[in-house]
């Protein structure tokens, strides 16, 4: 069980994962009841502490970037802190799956469906670029799917923090060097022809079920990103439209300026190849022409013209052709078609002859098929109430009649109507999507922080544009009480939310136990019993009494202004053997890595462990107290959460 029990103001929930770059926990906000992705960054293999603040001042500039990206193809960055020594960041938390789990299970994907998930890829880094933040690291597994099929990117920020710290000090290009652009792997800077590069890599994976530049060693790899041109998708799959193999092989260009400039440039192709009928995709024009001219020779009774394409003719042979008012059959090979125009069979027939054959009746016509498509692509569809998909949409089953129809895509208007489906006749219906975004204005205390939905998005007085729809707003100001309402945003016109702030009261807390305890409140260590301590602002307090001896106390005080409230425990027997119990399980350690500016030495719960920098290993699981002593200098004393297999660093200046 994860020792770590709060992260800042996030009540931990579960660990979800452990990687290269730290620790990822499931945790719950309780000011707003929301859950979120907690990442733990892991910067212990950097071995320098004035490179470690460097990538992690670089870190928090970019990750407090991406906190003001808010689009629905991207994940929200709500947060970024320190706590107890320990760098995090709080992020959406999303009901759903990776890219790479997808493909790895299915292997690929039809392109439709590849085309549509890359579309949506490229409308998240389009916005993120006009911000002016690059990813630097799109692979399938930044990319969640959520359980309606939604792309979100992730991960914003952690891929310059991941490449900075090793590249530059190893040489070697770490992270997911399958997916880099040329001028990535050989340290070059990088924009947001980068991100296209990559998302044309795993575009190419997707339709292929390949990775465009495998092999056994990192060298391998880097030299063919540079130097060698995959082949394309169509020799891996023939039925994959020549258009496909054309928008990947300029995403991947190895020179940028043969590459698409711009995400918006590769939106616009995609949503083109999308729109190719699913039987024709790979007819070039001169095909169809061949075919129409084929169809008149049969027609008017000539001989096929030269050139014809043979599996064309062959699949008109084996029917019957309706045309000019007479029926051709065509006879088995080797003989004469009989051609028998009504007209001419009624002059010439003695009246003792034996009647002419039967025409045979034409073959039934095949179900007409409806195609809905709308701009931008990628709307939930329903028909009739029912919901039929995402468009672009096709089906031949809808029955003859009229049909009522929804669209809906977030951040645009609901499209509703009505259409017709006539027998036997083919049918298109094309929906342009109006964008539905409304104005917002936020009065409150200048200074104050305003978020919407859960990412922190400027300071008061603040303005923006917002999809339509109703949106969380919060405000909250050091000293005064925090401030939540909902914006229902309408398109086209503004909304106001007028944030009065109340300032915060202060009260009291007693602590009292038998036989005694250290008090920790809101997880930082005050004193030992007995004491009473002021000046807590009002709100939910948490509140812990440890004695070594039995198992911890805890205890949640809603502390209002001018009020005195009291804590008091008194251990039992059972609860030492609970905590005796708990000593003869197995160990759960971390380790604790210091440094200090002037150097100085370091002890951990009074066990001195020599001159800084130290790294302390084995130190069990849970809270410790370090002092650092330097000469000339005030001891430098902290509490510090150590957490299972995970190297906590503290830097003392």
């Amino acid at each position: 069980m994860n020792q770590i029990k709060s992260l800042g103001r996030y009540e931990i929930v579960k660990e979800l994962g452990r990687g290269g770059m730290g620790i990822v926990l499931k945790g719950r906000d309780p000011k707003i009841d929301r859950m979120v992705a907690l990442k733990i960054i892991k910067l212990s293999d950097v071995g320098d502490s004035d490179r470690e603040r460097e990538l992690l001042e670089r870190f928090f500039i970019e990750a407090r970037a991406a906190g003001k990206l808010t689009h629905p193809n991207i994940v929200t960055v709500y947060d970024v802190g320190e706590e107890a020594g320990m760098s995090f960041i709080a992020m959406e938390f999303v009901e759903g799956r990776d890219l790479a789990s997808l493909l790895k299970e299915r292997k690929k994907l039809p392109f439709r469906e590849a085309a549509r998930l890359v579309t949506q890829v490229a409308e998240g880094l389009a916005f993120a670029h006009e911000q002016g933040i690059i990813h630097r690291d799109i692979k399938p597994g930044n990319i969640m799917l959520t359980q309606k099929n939604a792309v979100k990117i992730t991960d914003f920020g952690l891929a310059r923090l991941q490449s900075a710290g090793s590249v530059t000090q190893t040489g070697h290009a770490v992270g997911s060097p399958l997916y880099m652009s040329p001028e990535q792997v050989q340290g070059q800077p990088v924009d947001g022809q980068s991100d296209i590069f990559s998302m044309g890599v795993m575009f190419y994976e997707m339709v292929t079920g390949k990775k465009p530049f495998e092999a056994e060693t990192l060298t391998s790899i880097i030299f063919k990103i540079i130097q060698d041109t995959p082949p394309p998708v169509t020799q891996f799959d023939a039925s994959l439209p020549d258009r496909v193999s054309a928008i990947i092989a300029r995403m991947m260009a190895k020179d940028k300026k043969d590459r698409y400039k711009t995400c918006h440039e590769v939106v616009t192709a995609l949503r083109a190849m999308a729109e190719l009928p699913e039987d024709f995709s790979s007819l070039t024009d001169s095909d169809a022409t061949r075919t129409a001219a084929m169809t008149l020779d049969m027609a008017t009774g000539a001989a096929p013209k030269k050139g014809a394409p043979m599996g064309l003719i062959a699949a008109g042979v084996a029917a019957m052709v309706l045309a000019g008012g007479a029926y051709f059959a065509l006879a088995p090979s080797g003989e004469t078609p009989e051609v028998s125009p009504p007209a001419v069979q009624a002059a010439a027939a003695p009246p003792v002859a034996a009647p002419a054959r039967a025409p045979e009746p034409p073959p039934a016509p095949e179900p007409a098929l409806a195609r809905i498509v709308s701009a931008p692509a990628g709307a939930e569809l329903s028909i009739d109430g029912k919901r039929a998909g995402v468009t672009p949409f096709e089906s031949g089953e809808l029955a003859p009649g009229k049909h009522r129809y929804v669209a809906t895509l977030h951040g645009h208007a609901d499209a509703r109507g009505e259409f017709e489906i006539v027998k036997d006749k083919p049918f298109t219906l094309n929906i342009a999507l109006a964008s539905a975004f409304g104005d917002i204005a936020v009065d409150a205390p200048k200074g104050a922080t305003v978020e919407i939905n859960g990412a922190a998005v400027g300071q008061a007085p603040f303005t923006g544009r917002l999809a339509e729809g109703t949106h969380k707003v919060a405000v909250s100001l050091k000293g005064y009480k925090p401030f939540a309402a909902s914006a229902k945003i309408t398109a086209g016109q503004k909304t106001d939310i007028a944030a009065k702030l109340e300032k915060l009261g202060f009260g009291a807390i007693r602590f009292t136990a038998s036989p005694w305890a250290d008090i920790y409140v809101n997880n930082e260590k005050v004193g030992s019993t007995p004491k009473v301590m002021e000046n807590i602002p009002e709100g939910q307090v948490t509140v812990k009494l440890v004695n070594p001896a039995y198992k911890p106390f805890s205890q949640t005080v809603r502390l209002a202004a001018n009020e005195t409230a009291a804590v008091s425990h008194a251990f039992t027997e059972a609860e030492m053997e609970a905590a005796e119990g708990a000593a003869a399980a197995p160990a759960k350690t971390g380790s604790l890595k210091i440094t200090a500016t002037p150097a100085g030495q370091v002890f951990v719960d009074g066990k001195a462990h020599g001159e800084t920098p130290v790294v302390v290993t084995d130190l069990a699981a849970g809270p410790h107290t370090v002092v650092v002593r330097r000469p000339g200098l005030s001891d430098y004393k902290r509490e510090i959460n150590i957490i299972e297999d995970f190297v906590t660093r503290l830097a003392v200046e």
